[in-house]
């Protein structure tokens, strides 16, 4: 069984694709660029696009790609 840690990463990943495939001037999508109080800092997104090796301008490209 996965630690809890690894489901929870893995959700939150899926749940930035989706918001990042989204319109540009929907909620969901304007609360991810917003850098101020967003779950973009350190300890939570972040690091986790650091773990795959995937920079935030990289993200949206990324989200896009539905092969991977």
């Amino acid at each position: 069984m996965k630690p809890l840690s690894e489901i929870v990463q893995a959700r939150r990943m899926r749940l930035a694709g989706d918001v990042l495939r989204e319109m540009e001037d929907r909620s969901a999508n304007i609360a991810m660029n917003w850098t101020q109080k967003t779950w973009r800092r350190p300890t939570t997104f972040t690091e986790d696009l650091q773990g795959f090796a995937v920079t935030w301008r990289n993200a949206k490209k990324v989200a896009n790609d539905r092969r991977t």
